[in-house]
C-alpha cells in the first residue's frame, strides 16, 4: 500500500546512513538508486516513495501519477523542481501532515525531508537525508517551514516512528564571527563547529539563521558578552 507509514518506515530503517566518504555526497543505497552523486536530501524522499509502493517494478523506479518528475522513474534531486511539480499538481500547502515532504530555504527551497510526526508544541519530527551528511531524525519548528508537498497516500494506520534523538541545531543555532574573521556554528550548548565562508552562505540561505558577532547575543545588549561565553563560542582558551 502507498501509505505514509510505509514511506516513513523505509527511512526509519536507514537512519544513520551516511556519505562514503564523509562530505562526498555519495550515500548508498540512496544516491546509487538515483544514479547521481550530489546533494541527496530530495533523492531520499524519492527513494522512500519508490520503496513503499509507488513503483510498478519492485522499487527500481518511482511511479507517482499526476506529479511530473525531474528524472522519470527517479523523482527529484532538486527541491525547487519537486515543489513546483507538486504545486502544479495541486498537492501543495502550508499545513504540516504526516508523510508530507517539507521544504525550507529561499524561494521554493534548498532542503527537504519527510514529516514523521506533527507535535502539539508547534514542531514536527522529520526524517532527513543529507542532514549533516547523513540520514537523521530531526525536530523542527513549524514556523521555520516554507511549505509541504502532499503525495496522494492511501489510507493507513498512523505511523509510530522512533522519536528523534536530537533537535535540529539550526532551530536554535547562531553563526558567530571569531576575532580572526572565521565563522563558527553553535547552538550555545554543544562545541562550536568551524564553517568555511561557503558553508556560512549556504546555511544562511537554507535556514535563515541569525548572524551574531561577538558583542551580540540574545537577551543581552551589545558589548556585554562575558569573556567566558565568548571563549566557549569561539573555541578560544586564552
Amino acid at each position: 500500500m502507498r501509505t505514509a507509514a510505509e514511506a516513513i518506515a523505509v527511512l526509519d530503517r536507514l537512519v544513520g546512513t551516511g556519505e562514503q566518504p564523509d562530505g562526498s555526497n555519495n550515500a548508498p543505497p540512496i544516491t546509487t538508486w538515483w544514479g547521481l552523486q550530489g546533494p541527496w536530501c530530495n533523492m531520499t524522499e524519492s527513494y522512500a516513495w519508490a520503496q513503499s509502493g509507488w513503483s510498478k517494478d519492485g522499487g527500481r523506479t518511482l511511479d507517482m501519477p499526476g506529479v511530473a518528475q525531474q528524472k522519470p522513474g527517479k523523482g527529484w534531486a532538486r527541491v525547487d523542481l519537486m515543489v513546483q511539480a507538486f504545486k502544479s499538481a495541486g498537492r501543495y500547502g502550508t499545513t504540516p501532515k504526516v508523510g508530507a515532504a517539507f521544504h525550507i530555504g529561499a524561494g521554493d527551497g534548498a532542503h527537504t525531508g519527510l514529516v514523521a510526526r506533527v507535535n502539539a508544541n508547534a514542531t514536527i519530527d522529520t526524517l532527513e537525508g543529507n542532514y549533516q551528511n547523513r540520514l537523521a531524525r530531526v525536530t523542527r519548528a513549524v514556523s521555520s517551514i516554507r511549505g509541504y508537498c502532499y503525495p496522494a497516500y492511501e489510507p493507513g494506520a498512523s505511523p509510530t516512528p522512533t522519536p528523534p534523538t536530537q533537535e535540529d541545531p539550526m532551530a536554535a543555532a547562531y553563526l558567530v564571527c571569531r576575532r580572526d574573521g572565521r565563522w563558527y556554528l553553535t547552538n550555545l550548548i554543544d562545541p562550536p563547529r568551524y564553517i568555511t565562508s561557503t558553508g556560512v552562505l549556504a546555511m544562511l540561505q537554507r535556514n535563515g539563521v541569525p548572524l551574531l558577532n561577538k558583542d551580540t547575543i540574545p537577551g543581552k545588549p551589545a558589548g556585554t558578552v562575558e569573556d567566558d561565553v565568548w571563549k566557549q563560542l569561539s573555541g578560544e582558551t586564552a
